[in-house]
Parts: C-alpha cells; sequence; structure tokens
C-alpha cells in the first residue's frame, strides 16, 4: 500500500486523537477517563502493525502474540465502552455539558479509540514493510 497506507493511517490516528480531544474537552466537562479510549487504540495499533515485521511473518509464536495483544487492546475498548453503557450512565450524564445523549458521547469515544488502532496500525505496517513504495 505504500505512501498511501501511512497517509490513510496517519489521518486516521490523527482523526481518532482529535476526536477523543473534542469528546473530553467539549462534549462533557474535563472527563478525563474518556483518554483511556485512544490510550487502548495506540497498544493495539503498536501490536497491529508489528504484525506486518519479518519476526512475525516467519515465525508463528510471535504473529500469535501480536494477534493477541491487538484483540486484547480491542477488547479493552469494548468492554471500557460497555462498562460506560452499563453502569457508567449517571457519571456520564453529570458530565455531559452537550446536546448529544449520553450513548452518543460514548460511542463517540470509543470509537476514537478504534480509528487510532486501525491508523496506528497502518502506520506501523506501511514503516516496517520491506517494500515500502514509495
Amino acid at each position: 500500500m505504500g505512501a498511501f497506507g501511512s497517509f490513510l493511517g496517519g489521518i486516521l490516528t490523527i482523526g481518532g486523537i482529535f476526536l477523543s480531544i473534542v469528546v473530553t474537552f467539549t462534549l462533557t466537562s474535563n472527563f478525563i477517563m474518556f483518554i483511556l479510549f485512544p490510550i487502548f487504540g495506540m497498544l493495539g495499533g503498536f501490536a497491529l502493525g508489528s504484525l506486518n515485521s519479518r519476526k512475525a511473518r516467519s515465525q508463528d509464536k510471535y504473529k500469535n502474540e501480536y494477534v493477541a495483544y491487538a484483540s486484547m487492546a480491542f477488547a479493552a475498548i469494548a468492554f471500557l465502552a460497555g462498562f460506560y453503557f452499563i453502569f457508567g450512565t449517571a457519571r456520564i450524564a453529570a458530565n455531559n455539558v452537550s446536546d448529544f445523549a449520553d450513548t452518543v458521547v460514548v460511542s463517540l469515544a470509543a470509537a476514537s479509540g478504534i480509528l487510532v488502532e486501525i491508523g496506528l496500525g497502518l502506520v506501523i505496517a506501511n514503516a516496517l514493510s520491506e517494500n515500502r513504495g514509495y
């Protein structure tokens, strides 16, 4: 994919981080716990991008390890969103200063983590590829 994949991954990563900042500081009254979504996304993105490394392509144990790390980060995003959907609605409602519903705010925060994971995975995978396609 080359330069286009890195460009697309960069746009997704920056968009996810920007979305997280907007949700945290604009839609809620500085509800800092929403920063966990892009942090988990970054951890998963590093693992997802590492799947393109020479070590992961040549040995299945490393490939399985990186898949497990990326899956754990994605599951952390999903479980954190599920926690806020089920148990954190009162906390979100107390901090929500926008006209959006509480579930929309949590969905946007979770989407920011997923965007960061996919985008950073693309950037790192293209950085590790052998034929970079400049």
